[in-house]
């Protein structure tokens, strides 16, 4: 599934001293998909980022290196304007990598998402400081895009969102609004009540719950794998979501909170919300 909500970095953000903490904020927050992206940094930086993102329970998107993403097991790219074809990224990724491009104007962004691409970042939408001097595109572009798959970019402020839903985006991307916000995840939070999704609070629990706990949605727990976040179903056993993910137990080793789980309790062992699970295969001999 494409997060609505994408929390995208740039060279002066990656340079906070309190960046971890920040993103450990937003990406608590909910389904949020945070964005290592930087013009100077060298690709080994860029690697470290974005596995330290992931070790946040967001999902990882990769600017424009696609070799990072596949280094890392991203869960996206987002291809600039001028960067690789998307077909060509594709073949490289394999299908269930979800890729994005950047679009400046709504024809644009039409002919990304009609040549192969899952979402498009279309902006600026109102005017940034990264962007000085040069008006936004303003939100009429977001419904002159149809049926490009919109996230809107450039400006966004959590009262902002609103106006992007109404012209037909499917979600909002920011830097400043959330990186930069007092509290990153109360800001994040704020955007996702406006996409339509419910937050969840520093303590884990669904900011719509009632005190019985029950939030009227279907309950779903968060899974890091192999630094890669997954929403599962509850008390799902590791043996079920190895068959989920199309796995041979028998060529796998588990490994559960650092702890490796043998091949007899893998049925009996039940994921619980913020489990950490890598998974190593190998190649049996003799």
């Amino acid at each position: 599934m494409l997060p609505r909500l994408h929390a995208v970095t740039n060279d002066s953000v990656l340079e906070l001293p309190d960046l971890y903490a920040r993103a450990d904020g937003i990406a608590a927050s909910g389904l949020v998909a945070i964005h290592a992206r930087a013009r100077t940094a060298p690709a080994r930086h860029l690697v470290d980022v974005a596995r330290r993102f992931a070790a946040s329970g967001a999902q990882v998107f990769v600017n424009d290196r696609v070799d990072v993403v596949r280094h890392v097991g991203a869960r996206g790219v987002h291809l600039p304007a001028r960067s690789m074809p998307t077909a060509a990224a594709r073949q490289v990724l394999g299908p269930d990598v979800l890729i994005g491009r950047s679009a400046h104007d709504p024809v644009e962004a039409q002919g990304a998402c009609a040549a192969g691409a899952d979402y498009v970042f279309l902006g600026p939408i109102w005017e940034t400081a990264s962007h000085p001097g040069h008006p936004g595109l303003g939100v009429e572009a977001i419904r002159a895009a149809h049926p490009a798959t919109v996230i809107a970019i450039g400006g966004v402020t959590p009262d902002r969102v609103d106006a992007c839903l109404d012209r037909g985006a499917y979600g909002v991307a920011a830097i400043a609004a959330l990186w930069y916000a007092a509290d990153p995840h109360a800001a994040a939070a704020n955007m996702l009540i406006s996409l339509g999704q419910t937050p969840v609070t520093p303590g884990g629990v669904s900011s719509t719950e009632s005190p019985s706990g029950h939030s009227g949605m279907a309950p779903t727990i968060t899974v890091t794998v192999n630094g890669q976040a997954r929403t599962l179903q509850p008390q799902i056993s590791l043996l079920e979501m190895l068959e989920e993910l199309e796995l041979d137990p028998r060529t796998v080793v588990v490994e559960l909170n650092l702890e490796i789980v043998r091949r007899p309790a893998l049925g009996e062992t039940a994921l619980q919300d913020g489990d950490r699970v890598e998974l190593v295969h190998f190649v049996g001999g003799g």
